[in-house]
């Protein structure tokens, strides 16, 4: 230690920094927040309240830090701070960062708390997200265009990283800057740091050049100065200080960066005291074993949870303690060298102002610990919670009843659980159990506070034990179900993989349970979880809604009976349903709600009893003279009396139709108008159809397409109800239905009922002559089916009109008939009186037409029988039955139609083709023959275009017929179109070798004739390439084989035109043949084959010789 008369220099005082009223101010502010952490460990939680207050204490001790720090720094830049006390100062602000330090312990402890609001476990991790989260949401929120915050999945799940799942709202960025600002502490702790670093930096990096104005001082202390460093002297000049100070300081300067360090070190501290888990055993030998574990677990793991804390703020004392002994060594060893003009014990005016400002974090201190104002502040706190309410501020109730609000009172109605509960804020509904909330949220009158602290702790103590695992879920909530903790329903209901549907021995589920009791707002949580099973039943065969309706709980009724999948109507082994129930035991309004209400299934109990045959359960509501017995069943409108009556439920139909003062009897649905009557009649049910006539129901009311029940019947076979019907007084046999117009006869016909259509032919006001929409009379049905006898006995009716035809084609009974082929329906048709067997269609077939277009042979004989037969009549093309027949190649039909005396065999269509031209243009060898062979036929008889029979014939290269209409007399082999063009020109331009050789064989054939343009059989062959052909042609006598058409082609110029190097070969060998012969233009043959550049054919010409050169 350096003495008087060591000392050759001074270090000047500064009581402002180092001064006694100075040191006593910041040691005792430091020492003395440590008071109210400790205190806030006590209890075993830290509460909202006790955090604001440790906060209130450390801004304030860090705003004085601040003014010491910024004060020494100006001090530093003006007046020559020394070196020495830059070091005191550094100290200090180590002292004066604990603050910052203390809060943060206390807020993690606060933050891990389950009964804390947004809960963060304490692990590195978890804190980490956390943070990040926070400072996420504030940055987004000033991006363009950001318009939402971080989802819960985004955010996280609490079991995967330690942050709780809570949905987050839009104004979830606004959030995370209000915890940021409201956490300014933790900021001004940063930014605390970082200023005493730069001090730390700027003092370090040259302590003899410090400041500016006291370069001796500062090189008398770098000398002479010593320091203390856990009670240790080391020399203020070491260079080993300066490096791990400089390091240290350059660690702390980044703000926010500089909280790492340490909130890892404290967040460390719980990793390394986090209790065990708690092993559970089911045996029965070891229960009360395991009650006394579970109970001495749970003490120590609620005291255990405080260790961490404990030995961190014990720590930042133990190092506060350090820094004030090192602080105060430090002014004792370098007494000598401070200057005694200004001794540092001397009282001046900053250090009494310094004592005066400890009185601020005193009065903290006190309000801490006294709690003064406890009732000024409910009060405020009741105001500030009714304004919350009505805001749904969910975050601000919760913050009021964490900071002492009763949590019970009741607030416009509600209290703060039951809010809680209504949001599903499950940490909200925690927090307020553990502020004693009541469990029990069911609305009416207020409840005794024994009574609520009584549920409280027996509902808390559930829910512990269910953590603890002493016990099962699903019986935990029965329990809490019975008991009406709804609060506690609504944390179990939380809980992943809960039966909701488990019951007890009695068979009894937690939503049967709370239906008997009578909890609402419990039977309304339980029936929103979506795979609740609200038909359950217990031992007794009771559902929820059976024991609500039991107990006269209206309210429940209607709660339960507005679930999806409830089955109101379900009933027991004894048929009782839940209203059937609440009949038995006289509760009006239930009834009244219940016995017109419809189920899932459309149903209401009147018509579940009715499909379930239970006629007790009918006549019982029937008696209740609450029933609306008109009433639809589903949304297609059936009614009770439909719905029994389709079902055949005898004894039902009887109860109901007793009450005819009430009853529609008439009343149909409404998708298709079907009337009870047409329910039983569709179904068959003939008893039930004798009792609705006997009741009087309207046997003419028809369905919406028309249908009446006797149609019905009819369609359906039900001859003994149609039997019952026609007997009916006052029946409509000739209704039709809607569209189609069809009556009973006619659907009677049409299916071949004969049975049904003798007893309607036999009625006197039956209209046998009706048609439908398209004309069809029960006649022409019965016809076009092919129901023979059905024909015979309306043909047999008085009245029948057989010559009614259809409206879309004409065709009458007969027409069909002959169409069909048959001719038993035919010759009745024929034997009936004023048949018109010449009558035809809209295209103009006659019965006739139609059988012979068909090839049917009997009924054409049976038609050609029938005096008055046309059998000339013409369709609209203009054919009549012979060219049908011949056209089609019905050989037997022609001949028939031959031999029919007034046949005109020469008969044309209105293209002028007759029976001949159209059968030798198909090539039918044995009609031709046949038409041959009838006396009077004209085989040279030409269409509108000149197209003989022969011609049809040698163009189609039919050579039979050909052959066959050459031998015919009076053939005119020679005749041409009215384009010039012979039979002969027909076959060699299409090649038909046979057909020419025939033809020319004939005599008197014209070979070279020529068409209008000129062109022979040669050219038109040559032309073609028909070598055979041109052959056979150039051997005849009499060819002019130079002859040129019109434009001066002979035959050989088109075969070298076209390229018909064979037909040039066999040309150039003719002796005649004119090799020179040009056309019209002076072009010659070989002219034409340079043109096209045929070589070959240019060749043969040359080889032949003869030719002109050119």
């Amino acid at each position: 230690m350096p003495t008087l008369s060591t000392l050759g220099c001074r270090i000047p005082g500064n009581p402002d920094i180092s001064g006694v009223g100075v040191r006593s101010a910041i040691y005792s502010q430091n020492l003395l927040c440590f008071i109210p952490a400790f205190w806030a460990l006590v209890d075993g939680r830290v509460t909202r309240d006790e955090l604001d207050a440790a906060e209130t204490q450390t801004t304030t001790n860090l705003v004085l830090a601040f003014a010491i720090l910024v004060s020494s720094i100006v001090q530093a830049q003006t007046l020559g701070l020394t070196s020495y006390h830059a070091n005191i100062v550094l100290s200090m602000s180590w002292m004066n960062n604990t603050n910052t330090f203390i809060y943060f312990l206390l807020y993690v402890q606060h933050k891990s708390q389950i009964s804390t609001r947004r809960r963060v476990e304490a692990k590195w991790y978890a804190w980490a997200r956390y943070i990040r989260h926070l400072c996420t949401s504030v940055i987004t929120s000033f991006k363009p265009g950001h318009k939402r915050g971080i989802s819960s999945r985004e955010f996280g799940r609490f079991e995967g990283n330690g942050v709780e799942d809570t949905p987050l709202g839009n104004a979830d960025e606004r959030r995370g800057a209000m915890i940021i600002a409201k956490r300014f502490v933790l900021l001004l702790g940063s930014l605390h740091l970082s200023l005493m670093a730069g001090l730390g930096l700027w003092l370090w990096s040259n302590i003899r050049g410090f400041g500016r104005t006291r370069d001796s001082a500062n090189i008398c202390a770098a000398a002479h100065a010593q320091g203390a460093i856990l009670g240790k002297s080391v020399p203020f000049a070491s260079e080993a200080l300066r490096i791990s100070s400089f390091v240290i300081y350059a660690a702390f300067l980044v703000p926010g960066i500089n909280l790492i360090l340490p909130m890892t070190l404290f967040l460390g501290l719980y990793h390394c005291f986090l209790p065990s888990s708690q092993e559970h055993s089911d045996s029965p030998s070891a229960r009360l074993r395991v009650w006394i574990q579970g109970r001495t677990h749970r003490f120590v793991v609620q005291r255990w949870e405080m260790l961490p804390p404990f030995i961190g703020l014990t720590f930042l004392l133990v190092v506060n303690v350090v820094f004030i002994a090192d602080i105060e060594l430090t002014l004792q060893q370098n007494a000598a060298l401070l200057d005694q003009s200004k001794e540092e014990a001397e009282w001046g005016f900053g250090q009494i102002l310094a004592i005066l400002c400890l009185f601020m974090p005193l009065r903290d201190l006190a309000e801490t610990i006294l709690a003064r104002r406890p009732k000024q502040r409910q009060r405020d706190l009741n105001v500030g919670l009714e304004t919350a309410m009505k805001s749904k501020d969910w975050d601000a109730i919760l913050i009021l009843i964490q900071r002492g609000v009763d949590p019970n009172v009741k607030l416009n109605g509600a209290t703060a659980i039951q809010i809680a509960y209504k949001s599903d804020d499950m940490e909200a509904i925690k927090s307020l159990l553990h502020s004693g909330a009541d469990p029990n949220i069911e609305s009416g009158s207020e409840r005794d506070t024994q009574a609520i602290n009584i549920d409280n702790r027996d509902c808390l103590r559930l829910l512990r034990r269910v953590e603890s695992g002493d016990l099962d879920r699903a019986e935990a909530i029965r329990c809490a179900s019975t008991n009406g903790y709804g609060a506690g329903v609504k944390l179990l209901l939380a809980s992943p993989g809960i039966n909701v549907n488990s019951a007890d021995q009695r068979g009894q589920t937690a939503l049967i349970l709370a239906s008997r009791f009578g909890y609402e707002a419990l039977v309304k949580l339980l029936c929103a979880v979506p795979n609740i099973n609200v038909n359950l039943a217990d031992e007794e065969e009771r559902t929820a809604l059976m024991w609500a309706c039991i107990g006269g709980h209206e309210s429940i009724v209607t709660t339960l009976v507005g679930a999806r999948t409830i089955e109101i109507n379900l009933p027991n082994n004894e048929g009782q349903t839940a209203l059937t129930y609440a009949i038995h035991c006289k509760h009006e309004a239930i009834v009244k709600n219940l016995i017109n209400l419809v189920d899932r299934n459309g149903r209401t109990p009147l018509i579940d009893g009715i499909i379930r045959n239970n006629k007790a359960n009918v006549e019982i509501l029937c008696k209740t003279g609450l029933l609306d017995l008109n009433l639809a069943a589903n949304p297609d409108g059936t009614t009770a009396l439909i719905l029994a009556s389709s079902k055949g439920h005898r004894d039902i139909v009887k109860v109901l139709l007793r009450a005819t003062q009430t009853i529609d009897i008439n009343a149909a649905t409404t998708l298709d108008r079907k009337t009870a009557l047409i329910s039983a009649v569709e179904h068959g049910h003939e008893v039930i159809i004798a009792l609705l006539c006997e009741a009087g129901i309207d046997i003419n009311l028809a369905t919406k397409n028309g249908k009446t029940a006797l149609i019905l019947a009819v369609e359906l076979g039900h001859r003994s109800i149609v039997k019952r019907l026609c007997a009916r007084p006052g029946i409509s046999i000739n209704s039709a239905t809607e569209v189609h117009q069809q009556t009973a006869l006619i659907v009677a016909s049409e299916q071949g009922d004969l049975a049904t259509v003798e007893l309607l032919c036999s009625l006197a006001d039956i209209d046998v002559n009706l048609a439908t929409a398209n004309g069809q009379t029960a006649l022409i049905l019965g016809t076009s089916e092919g129901h023979e006898a059905i024909v015979k006995r309306l043909c047999a009716t008085p009245g029948i009109n057989v010559n009614l035809a259809t409206k879309f084609d004409g065709q009458t009974a007969l027409t069909l008939a002959s169409d069909q082929g048959n001719q038993v329906i035919v010759e009745l048709l024929c034997a009936t009186p004023g048949v018109d067997i010449n009558l035809t269609t809209k295209a103009g077939r006659s019965p006739l037409i139609m059988a012979c277009s068909r090839g049917h042979i009997s009924v054409v004989q049976s038609l050609c029988a029938m005096s008055g037969i046309d059998a000339n009549l013409l369709m609209e093309d203009g054919q009549n039955a012979l060219m049908t027949a011949a056209v089609r190649n019905r050989e037997m039909i022609v001949k028939l139609l031959c031999a029919l005396p007034g046949i005109n065999i020469n008969s044309v269509s209105k293209s002028g083709e007759s029976a001949l031209i159209l059968a030798s243009d198909k090539g039918h060898y044995a009609v031709v023959d046949a038409l041959c062979a009838t006396p009077g036929v004209d085989v040279n008889l030409a269409t509108e275009y000149g197209h003989t029979a022969l011609m049809r014939a040698c163009s189609e290269n039919h050579v039979r017929v050909v052959k066959l209409l050459c031998d015919v007399k009076g053939i005119a082999i020679n005749l041409c179109t009215k384009s010039g063009q012979t039979a002969l020109m027909w076959a060699a331009s299409k090649g038909h070798d046979a057909v020419v050789k025939l033809l020319c064989a004939i005599p008197g054939i014209d070979l070279n004739m020529a068409d209008s343009t000129g062109e022979t059989a040669l050219t038109l062959a040559a032309a073609m390439g028909y070598l055979s052909i041109v052959e056979l042609l150039s051997s005849l006598p009499g060819i002019d084989i130079n002859s040129a058409n019109a434009i001066g082609q002979t035959a050989l110029i088109l075969a070298c035109s076209r390229g018909h190097e064979a037909v040039v070969k066999y040309l150039c060998t003719m002796p005649t043949i004119d090799l020179n012969a040009a056309d019209s233009h002076g072009q010659t043959a070989l002219m034409w084959a340079f043109s096209k550049a045929h070589t070959g054919i240019i060749q043969l010409l040359f080889e032949t010789g003869g030719l002109i050169a050119s």
